[in-house]
């Protein structure tokens, strides 16, 4: 059997390929615009990684994948982003949709902040797509391990008819897509 393969965006140092690979997902190519975050990437998990600005790559030009993985930077979501007048979302979520709407890869998944939420219109662009079966969670207890304190939202999607991963949340049910 082929493996899985997934693009993974906004990668930072790798946490989620981690756990993607731990699962048993191979990972194809991942991006990252942070230097420092690359450097550790490379060091930990290999060379797969390219240091770019995801605005500025095009789509067809990367290696296919079966999924891609977008865990954009929850600054810009996170209700403390209010304090500091940052909570703002982005554009990004305009490039992972370019990617997806591009590439139609058979699944995605998104990792982000529930402030997120506040944000409607991200979340019926990234949650309403056609051919797409969406589940959507927050993982019971997460805030033990996010620095944060915010428990992170997890949209995972994949397409009608298709089985093609199990998640174990931490109350140890298992969602199968």
């Amino acid at each position: 059997m082929s493996p899985v393969l997934m693009n993974s965006y906004f990668c930072g140092a790798g946490l989620m390929d981690i756990g993607l690979k731990n699962a048993g997902i191979q990972i194809a190519q991942s991006f990252e615009l942070d230097k420092d975050a690359v450097k550790t990437y490379r060091h930990n998990l290999g060379n797969h990684i390219k240091h770019c600005d995801i605005t500025q790559e095009m789509v067809l030009e990367q290696d296919s994948c079966h999924g891609m993985s977008f865990t954009y930077p929850c600054t810009k979501y996170s209700t403390i982003g209010d304090i500091h007048g940052t909570r703002t979302g982005d554009e990004l979520f305009l490039h992972a949709l370019r990617h997806l709407a591009v590439a139609q890869p058979e699944f995605y998944v998104i990792e982000n902040v529930p402030g997120m939420l506040a944000f409607p219109i991200v979340m019926e662009t990234m949650t309403k797509l056609a051919g797409y079966f969406i589940q959507v969670f927050c993982p019971v207890k997460s805030e033990l391990w996010v620095s944060s304190c915010n428990v992170p939202l997890r949209p995972i999607c994949a397409k009608w008819g298709r089985t093609i991963a199990s998640v174990v949340t931490s109350s140890r049910s298992v969602i199968t897509l």
